[in-house]
């Protein structure tokens, strides 16, 4: 904000007759100057004051709260982590290139609480409008009503909600399933939720496979569409869609989460931070946070205010998590996830997922103590990351080189990461097995845990924004480019 100062005549005089060189001075206010590419979770949390009745009953009124108000927030922000998952991003992903608009994200949300320890982007922050394409004002990790994009097809990393369907309905993980390209009628599909009318579908596998009748844990590990398809077959396609909100899943552009048929295999346009809370659900045991970046708020007369709160439910059984989560061990160890593997004796899960063309390439995995989304594609258009690279690396694979370093600093940091519980025996190899560990000696089936009472240790106060940049009431990011997509089946791991 520019200050009024008075100048005498001669003042004058002299700087109207002396060329003076103009002087860009970097602003000392405002997320832009949040250390370790913090600027984006910075904007977020604006966001949140802006919508979150904590700071007034109106949008310009809380933003006038905060602005004026004093305010101290704590953060969820783990520096260590923050910074790790900056230089990461920065190693592995230019903020523009010449190929492609390009994009990238990381975010680490923590299981149990939905604490977000860390969230990154590739691009360079801007609080305004730019024709730069290394700069930006959108936040592609979060939703467009707290200035994100309109998110992003999540691809094959939704197949683990059509697991859960399938677990909770009493079928096996050793059920086996065709995963041949066929030819699928919609009126032998059920969806209790909408019509399923409409002509025969006929999607494909990656790459063209043909891998015959196989497991399901096999359809997992490999992730293979034509087997989820077919166990799609034997469910309700609302309750997939239902068992997806429940660990908090909906559409960044806040319209309506879809229940169709492609949508098995991720056609929905989801914001990279409410998958990471959702796979973070999975790894608590089935308790759904949903995430949150402010610890605690101080006012000015030194009173502590409510924040946001995560309201943590228990969004699955916990013997049905437990076991997709056993699932999701697949991937990771034998799979199509095997590159992103740490290898460093903590147990994770995890899920690949590529779009049509492969214009969205996607990691979301967990230990028990973080859970962490990497996106890396096309903001706008469908250049196939297989054509491109990003600092040398391939723009198909290097997805896996940044949750890999990620996932090694995230165990590095946060000790006590615990193996995952024994699955459901009956669940993974039917009935007349005893529920327990893979070895097949009896443990007792996982118990719910309570959802917790959270008193974190603050980790750091958020800049204080520029108030002559204020997000513009009712901005949600429109008009970006960012354009949901029409998935045909084709996308693979």
């Amino acid at each position: 904000m520019l200050k009024h100062h008075t100048i005498t005549q001669a003042q004058h005089d002299e700087a109207v007759a002396t060329p003076v060189t103009p002087v860009i001075t970097e602003p000392s206010t405002g997320c832009q100057t949040a250390a370790d590419g913090a600027a984006y979770f910075c904007d977020y949390v604006t966001w949140i004051v802006k919508n979150d009745p904590t700071f007034g009953a109106t949008a310009d009124e809380r933003w006038s709260n905060f602005k004026t108000g004093g305010f101290q927030i704590y953060t969820t922000l783990n520096p260590q982590l923050q910074a790790n998952a900056h230089e990461t991003m920065t190693e592995y992903i230019p903020a523009s290139s010449d190929e492609l608009d390009l994009g990238s994200t990381i975010v680490t949300v923590e299981p149990g609480t939905g604490r977000i320890l860390a969230m990154a982007q590739n691009k360079n922050y801007v609080a305004g409008d730019t024709t730069d394409p290394g700069s930006t004002s959108l936040n592609y990790n979060t939703d467009q009503g707290y200035g994100g994009s309109t998110g992003f097809q999540v691809g094959s990393t939704y197949k683990v909600f059509t697991l859960a369907e399938w677990l909770k309905q009493g079928h096996t993980l050793s059920e086996r399933v065709n995963g041949n390209p066929q030819t699928f009628k919609r009126a032998n599909f059920t969806n209790t939720c909408a019509d399923v009318s409409g002509p025969d579908y006929s999607p494909s596998n990656d790459s063209g496979e043909r891998p015959g009748t196989i497991s399901v844990q096999t359809a997992l590990t490999d992730s293979v569409n034509n087997a989820f398809f077919a166990m799609a077959q034997k469910l309700d396609l609302c309750q997939i869609r239902n068992d997806a909100q429940a660990l908090g899943v909906h559409r960044a552009d806040g319209a309506e989460l879809g229940s169709d048929l492609a949508d098995v295999i991720g056609t929905q346009t989801i914001a990279p931070l409410t998958m990471a809370a959702a796979y973070a659900g999975i790894a608590a045991n089935g308790i759904y946070c949903k995430p949150i970046a402010i610890d605690r708020i101080v006012d000015a007369t030194g009173a502590q205010l409510q924040p946001p709160q995560a309201g943590c439910t228990q969004a699955l059984d916990p013997k049905i998590a437990a076991t997709l989560a056993y699932a999701m061990k697949g991937p990771i160890q034998s799979g199509t996830a095997t590159a992103s593997n740490p290898y460093d004796d903590i147990e994770h899960i995890g899920k690949t997922g590529t779009t049509d063309n492969e214009k969205d390439t996607w990691m979301i995995g967990a230990s028990t103590k973080a859970a962490t989304a990497v996106w890396v594609g096309n903001v706008s258009g469908d250049v196939s990351m297989t054509d491109v690279e990003t600092n040398g690396y391939s723009g198909y694979s290097v997805r896996h080189r940044i949750w890999k370093s990620v996932m090694t600093a995230n165990d590095e940091v946060l000790p006590g990461a615990a193996d995952f519980p024994d699955p459901d025996n009956t669940l993974v190899y039917g009935s007349g097995s005893s529920s327990g560990s893979d070895s097949g000696s009896a443990t007792n089936t996982p118990t719910p845990t309570p959802a917790p009472s959270i008193q974190p240790t603050p980790t750091g106060v958020a800049p204080t924004p520029d108030p002559t940049v204020a997000p513009p009431a009712g901005d949600n990011g429109t008009g970006t480019g960012i354009v949901p997509g029409i998935g045909n089946g084709n996308g693979g791991n």
